[in-house]
């Protein structure tokens, strides 16, 4: 069972194999693939880390295929996909009405065929804004991540804080923060994800000593900062195994200012 604080509903004791579901959101041949490439593998992993222990061999690697993953299976990664459809859309086509004119203005295609593909691509524009290609929605749907994310994530270093009572972390319908603004392969990305209540892993491009993974028992305001952002980046719910007031506050604060952690070793 487990602690489920809504949006706009109230706090509710549920089971933890029923909460975050949505039915057909993948079919039952992406749910296998998804339990056998990239749970199956991960989970004893995860176990390694939330009991103080290291990574050997491509335990880091498959981690990163788990996080990757984690930020492309979410209903978050729809919406932000969705969204970005008329942005890019619009970019495209502004792009090619400006490749055609400059065509013309060489002399390479004359005014009559610089008309034709303007009208061709004002008629592609009004398709596809209302209705994008097959292929491109399949793309939002998709829960696969690309080689070049996992290896980003791979290669950034990781650090696990651990913490214990009365410090807890919330994880949400969107467990996987980063900055969206930012992306993963800026020198300034971060990437956080609760492994439990009692850690949290971030990753970063800032190095550890020693090693690309450590543990340390973070500050009280470390512990808040991960929950704003888990609260923050939730599509509709956070969890936490215990009741607390503050999980469902966090929720409601849709605009709540993050800060960046910079470390210092």
């Amino acid at each position: 069972m487990i602690w489920t604080y809504p949006r706009d509903a109230e706090t509710r004791l549920a089971s933890i194999k029923k909460v975050a579901q949505a039915k057909g959101f993948y079919d039952a041949r992406i749910e296998a693939d998804l339990n056998t490439y990239v749970e199956g593998p991960a989970n004893p992993l995860l176990g390694r880390l939330r009991r103080g222990e290291g990574l050997e061999g491509d335990g880091k690697y498959r981690i990163a295929i788990y996080l990757a993953t984690m930020l492309k299976r979410v209903p978050r990664n729809r919406e932000r996909g969705h969204a970005l459809l008329p942005v890019v859309l619009t970019e495209t086509v502004d792009g090619l009405r400006s490749e055609v004119r400059a065509l013309a203005a060489q002399g390479v295609i004359g005014p009559e065929r610089l008309e034709a593909l303007l009208v061709e691509l004002n008629r592609l524009d009004t398709k596809y804004r209302g209705s994008p290609p097959p292929e491109t929605l399949a793309e939002i749907r998709s829960p696969w991540p690309s080689q070049a994310m996992v290896q980003i994530v791979q290669r950034m270093y990781w650090r696990i804080a651990v913490t214990s009572d009365p410090e807890m972390f919330i994880t949400s319908d969107n467990p996987a923060f980063f900055f969206e603004s930012m992306g993963l392969a800026n020198l300034e990305s971060e990437l956080c994800f609760p492994l439990s209540p009692t850690h949290c892993l971030h990753c970063s491009h800032q190095p550890v000593a020693g090693d690309d993974l450590g543990y340390f028992a973070p500050e009280r305001e470390f512990v808040r900062e991960m929950n704003r952002r888990t609260a923050s980046a939730a599509t509709k719910l956070v969890f936490a195994h215990k009741k607390v007031s503050w999980a469902g506050e966090l929720l409601r604060k849709r605009n709540a200012p993050l800060m960046r952690i910079r470390w210092r070793e």
